[in-house]
Formats: structure tokens, sequence, C-alpha cells
């Protein structure tokens, strides 16, 4: 019985002394006196009680210390832009031949050449660049689709086949590609950059191309022109 008497004597002498060291820590914290600080307390970083901005006296090297340690926050903010097509190209093609049009399907090559203005299209431009601009901050990928419609001239005349190439440059162009896909007459992905690429600049030159026209026994000599809708999708490709 006085062994137990003892132990409950010490153990609440121990709950008092850890209640009054307590009570005199928030004192000191409340009355904006330096914290000295050694090499067994975490000075730094501080906490949302315990810190200098609430200690005004600062925290103090204690003897036997080497160093205070405090941590702050460095931020700054990066503003998002937009996703933008900045450029689309005109095609010009070779002239074909009647003789060799009655005959069978021909195969024009793409001729950088500047096109017969258009009173209908005015958005192309004659130095053959097709450009996309992301500022977004997003590196989510982005997709350009075209499609050829019909030619118009002496009469109408729908082409088998178009196809571009030609370098691609930029900022991030890593995976970015130049499809040389078949865009007559559907809506086909030409220019393409997946996730985490096409960010900043993108721009393609076209240097080569070709156009392929169906045998035709009544055909008409002329000018002809059709229409190239560029369409700037702001997600990658399903590939």
């Amino acid at each position: 019985m006085l062994l137990i008497a003892i132990a409950s004597f010490e153990e609440e002498t121990n709950m008092k002394n850890r209640k009054w060291v307590l009570a005199v820590v928030l004192g000191v914290l409340a009355s904006g006196a330096p914290v000295a600080v050694g090499a067994d307390v975490n000075a730094g970083p501080g906490n949302a009680t315990t810190n200098l901005t609430n200690v005004s006296g600062g925290f103090e090297l204690a003897d036997g210390s080497d160093s205070i340690a405090a941590n702050s926050t460095a931020q700054f903010d990066l503003t998002a832009e937009t996703l933008a097509l900045y450029a689309v190209p005109n095609l010009h093609f070779q002239s074909g031949s009647i003789e060799k049009l009655i005959s069978g399907a021909v195969t024009l090559n793409f001729d950088p050449e500047k096109v017969t203005p258009d009173d209908q299209n005015f958005d192309g431009n004659n130095f053959q660049q097709l450009v996309v601009e992301d500022y977004r901050g997003t590196n989510a990928g982005w997709q350009v689709t075209a499609k050829l419609g019909d030619f118009s001239g002496k009469k109408t005349i729908t082409a088998d086949q178009i196809t571009l190439d030609g370098p691609v440059g930029g900022s991030n162009i890593n995976n970015v590609s130049f499809t040389n896909a078949n865009f007559a007459g559907t809506n086909a992905t030409v220019l393409d950059a997946p996730q985490d690429a096409g960010s900043g600049l993108t721009n393609v030159e076209v240097v080569k191309g070709q156009l392929v026209l169906p045998e035709d026994n009544a055909a008409l000599a002329g000018t002809y022109q059709a229409t190239v809708n560029w369409a700037l999708l702001a997600a990658p490709s399903a590939s």
C-alpha cells in the first residue's frame, strides 16, 4: 500500500511539472520574447505557433549550438495564354495535261508558286507556312486537320488524293509529326502534337506534295481552285 501511494504521488508531481513547463513556454511566446534555440530544438521550419513572425526577438543561438534554421516561401505565377492557328498555306500544284488526264489518272507535284487571287478565301499565305502557337501552359497536345473540297472551274473536279510533306520546326517539336495524310474530301489530321509536345511555336514549311486527279475523258482546259478547310483542335489525336 505504501509503494502504491508513493507512485501515485510521483505521477501527480510529474503532471504538475509538465503543466508548469507548458505554461512558461506559452507565456514566453505570448510576451514576444526571443526563443533560445539549441541543437535539440527544431527551430526551422517553424509551425503556426512557433515561428519568427510570432517571436519578435527572433530565434537565438543557444550555447553549444552551431546554427539556427528558418524556412520561408518564394512564389511566382505563370500566366496561361492561348492556343492559336497562326498561319495556313495556299497550295499551288504544277500544270496538268489534258491529253494525259483523258487517258488516265494524273499526279501533279506541289509547286511553291503563288496561287491566283481568290475572291472567296483570304486566310492562306503564299509562303507555304502552317503555324500553330500553344501558350496555354498545359502541355495537353493538339492537332490540325485539313479537308480539300471539290475543284471548280470550267467544270467540277473531285481529287482522288492530296498529300503534303515538309520539315517541322519550333520550340517543343519532339514527337510532333506532319503526317502526310490524304485529306481529299475528308477531314484528316495533318499535323499532330501529342501530349507533352507542341508547346510554344510550331511551324511547318510545305516543300513537297502530290495532287492526284481521276481520269476524265471530258476534261476541259482552264484554271481550277478548291477550298481547303483547316481546323485546330485543342487535343491530340486518338493515337
